[in-house]
């Protein structure tokens, strides 16, 4: 599956984290390296199984299911919160 981020927010990915400003309330959420690593993955138009290989190798120490399961969660509350959207 592949999903884009959500151009009408203000992204700012640095190389430690980063964060996504919304102009219309002005709210801001922080992201945390791994959640930087993974929103760049989806702007190079990586889909989801290709995002959590690249986890894996990132992070060996953790399992493909745990890395997989968290990406799932994290994906969807970016997708529900309107951050990223769907494309076929």
């Amino acid at each position: 599956m592949f999903f884009v981020i959500n151009k009408d927010y203000k992204w700012v990915l640095l190389e430690d984290g980063g964060f996504v400003y919304n102009p219309e309330n002005g709210s801001v959420e922080v992201l945390n390296s791994t959640a930087t690593l993974i929103t760049r993955m989806l702007e190079e138009g990586l889909d989801l199984d290709h995002i959590c290989d690249n986890l894996v190798r990132t992070y060996p120490q953790i399992s493909k299911k745990i890395i997989n399961s968290d990406l799932k969660s994290f994906i969807d509350d970016l997708y529900l919160r309107g951050y990223i959207c769907k494309i076929s």
